[in-house]
């Protein structure tokens, strides 16, 4: 016979309710009116299924499903109630509640069938087979050199077997009765959960892999396996086997590192790779626009020069024969010259694409060239040129007449960048395979507009520049293999920088 505990008011519901439940021959019925009778009737009457009020006597809302959670071994509780609630109803079922039951006229009437289902399911093992599961226990969970352990329906650690006690660093006494979730890293919790009550359901739990926390603190990697055991079609507890894989994880972490470094490498050699196409095709745009330019220096270099020749033949003819007279004349003939001289320099600088020759490589004293340069250029009365960074008898390795064109072509910029007033200072240093020369004035600088551009042909900041200058340096810089840029992060005026490799003997200086 199935033994069934009420535990409500006493009110007129509750009597109908016993004498509905009492008049089924396979129902043996009790009925407390305190968790005091309760308690006795757990001891005494050993019912298999309790009926609580949600408000039950002496407790606080549900305070029965809390009461008997403290109690090993307590029969499961089926809330029996006239309040239609579905959060109350929830709230009952998470707290370990097996059924929640509105009361009415047509439930009343099937209270017994469904009773009895629950009854079925509530059916403890028989003696045979709780028999069988101790021996079971002893011979395999004790000491099994894997972590195992029972938790109850609620979570809590009923027993756990030596290796996991030894792994986690707990005493039986300190382990056992507390929330298996206790020792679940804080992060992994919510998953552990949703996977024990799975299990509750009835649906086993296959190579779950989690971080459990040790006693002192350290994380511990687990992958858990865990079944039901049942009574019937009941859940009584869970059972769990943990293997240790902390070591797999590492190795895991270890080749993930790995792998993302190397898609990291390949990513940046990607890059490079990119940069460097794109370096290459820029070289080759600028290439084919200085072979451009160069053919179409060449092909009107030479008629230009004719009529220049002429205009400067005829201007000193007048200034030959011109009289005093006339004096008011002769300045604008200078000017003729003048323009004159800038129209050959020009045709000079556009033959130079044309025309670039092969360095051929000596001695020169750099100290020299610069004050050569520098003597030979257009300045103003108040411009001087700092040679102080230029060491003594300073020799590089170079081509003497086209890096005597670069020396002008670098001094003649700054001077015009400055005006009537400045200073252009130029220093020399070397490292074991290069020689490094750097220009600073103290103009307005490099406009920002023109920076990334500032080497290509016709590129210029200046109204009455061209722009040749700074790209005839380059082209004879890289044709002596070394490298011509402007420094970045100067304060005032602008800062460029030659590089020319070394003699391959070295020289002297």
């Amino acid at each position: 016979m199935r033994r069934v505990l009420l535990f409500g008011s006493g009110t007129e519901l509750w009597e109908q309710v016993q004498r509905t439940l009492a008049s089924r021959p396979e129902l043996d019925v009790s009925a407390a009116r305190s968790l005091q009778q309760v308690m006795a009737e757990l001891a005494a009457f050993a019912p298999h299924l309790i009926l609580a009020d949600v408000d039950a006597p002496g407790l606080s809302r549900l305070g029965i499903l809390d009461q008997l959670a403290r109690r090993p071994g307590s029969p499961p509780v089926a809330i029996l109630t006239a309040v239609d609630s579905a959060q109350l109803a929830v709230r009952a079922l998470r707290q370990g509640a097996v059924d929640y039951v509105v009361l009415t006229p047509g439930t009343l009437a099937r209270l017994p069938e469904r009773l009895g289902a629950l009854l079925d399911a509530a059916r403890p093992p028989s003696a045979e087979a709780s028999a069988r599961t101790a021996g079971r226990h002893d011979a395999h969970f004790l000491d099994s050199p894997e972590m195992m352990h029972v938790v109850d329906h609620q979570g809590r650690i009923v027993d756990a077997n030596r290796a996991e006690l030894e792994a986690l660093g707990y005493s039986h006494g300190e382990y056992v009765g507390r929330p298996f979730l206790d020792v679940v890293r804080p992060d992994c919790r919510q998953t552990v959960h949703e996977a024990f009550g799975a299990v509750v359901r009835g649906k086993p739990v296959q190579s779950l892999e989690t971080t459990l926390v040790t006693k002192d603190g350290h994380p511990m990697d687990v992958e858990i396996t865990a079944f039901p055991e049942t009574a019937g079609s009941h859940v009584v507890v869970v059972r769990a086997i943990m293997r240790n894989i902390t070591a797999r994880k590492h190795d895991e972490h270890r080749r993930e590192r790995r792998h993302q470094q190397q898609l990291q490498t390949q990513r940046e050699l990607t890059a490079r790779s990119q940069a460097e196409l794109e370096r290459v095709a820029a070289e080759l745009v600028t290439k084919t626009r200085l072979a451009t330019l160069g053919q179409l220096s060449a092909s009107i270099a030479h008629d230009l020069r004719n009529p220049l020749g002429s205009i400067r033949n005829a201007a000193f003819y007048l200034k030959r024969h011109l009289g005093a007279e006339h004096a008011r004349i002769r300045p604008f003939l200078d000017l003729i010259d003048e323009e004159v001289q800038k129209a050959d320099e020009i045709i000079t600088n556009l033959l130079g694409f044309a025309r670039a020759k092969e360095p051929v490589k000596g001695p020169v004293d750099l100290r020299k060239l610069v004050e050569c340069a520098f003597a030979q250029s257009r300045h103003g009365p108040g411009v001087e040129c700092n040679m102080q960074g230029i060491p003594e008898r300073y020799v590089v390795w170079a081509d003497h007449s086209q890096f005597r064109q670069v020396l002008l072509n670098m001094i003649q910029n700054a001077l015009e960048a400055m005006g009537e007033k400045g200073e252009l200072a130029v220093e020399a240093s070397r490292d074991e395979d290069y020689d490094t020369i750097v220009f600073r004035d103290t103009g307005p600088g490099v406009l920002p507009a023109i920076r990334h551009r500032l080497f290509d042909p016709l590129a210029t900041g200046r109204a009455e520049g061209i722009g040749l200058g700074l790209a005839i340096c380059r082209q004879i810089v890289e044709a002596h293999g070394g490298t011509i840029d402007l420094l970045e992060g100067e304060q005032a005026g602008a800062a460029f920088r030659i590089r020319l490799p070394r003699e391959p003997q070295g020289q002297d200086g």
